[in-house]
């Protein structure tokens, strides 16, 4: 399980390095945020997972405003649900609207994929948060969000059930 995880993640860093260098002119746009994820796993009625995690996305600014792109992302959570660690690795399509020009300005941020490995299924996260200009082509971004990650459980019956693990994100990231 440690070398797929290794092997996607080395692949994922090969192709957004390729695909920024193929992009031309400003309007190639990268993301890289990490992710505090405290939440519920959508099977027990109470705040019983945590989880952190990361993403990438790569794309084009529409206009000074709109961004759109692909992105991945690793996510780990620790669950009542799960012995182990539970890992899941969200595929999705970006939206990122800026709501500002200045150097300190507000954003809303969409993704909406696929997760796959342990926790596998519909992959939503809204955000809202401040991006903070550093450099002229660098920034940083606060967020706080939230995720629905769906998958599949059994139950004490023995029978496959699907629950949503919800939670609330606060992230860290840059944009370059």
């Amino acid at each position: 399980m440690k070398r797929i995880l290794v092997i996607l993640v080395l692949l994922v860093s090969t192709f957004s390095y390729v695909s920024a260098q193929q992009i031309q002119g400003e309007r190639y746009k990268g993301f890289v945020d990490l992710t505090l994820k405290p939440g519920n796993d959508g099977v027990y009625k109470k705040l019983n997972s945590l989880g952190f995690g990361f993403t990438t996305s790569h794309g084009y600014m529409v206009d000074n405003h709109i961004f759109l792109g692909l992105g991945v992302g690793l996510d780990v959570y620790k669950m009542d649900y799960f012995v182990d660690n539970a890992v899941a690795v969200p595929l999705f399509f970006n939206l990122r609207a800026n709501m500002g020009k200045g150097a300190i300005s507000p954003f809303f941020d969409v993704k909406v994929g696929y997760t796959a490995f342990d926790i596998s299924g519909f992959y939503a996260s809204p955000k809202v948060g401040v991006r903070i200009g550093l450099l002229k082509n660098l920034g940083m971004n606060v967020g706080l969000g939230y995720t629905a990650q769906g998958y599949n459980y059994i139950t004490y019956k023995s029978k496959s059930e699907k629950a949503y693990l919800h939670s609330l994100d606060i992230s860290l990231g840059f944009d370059f």
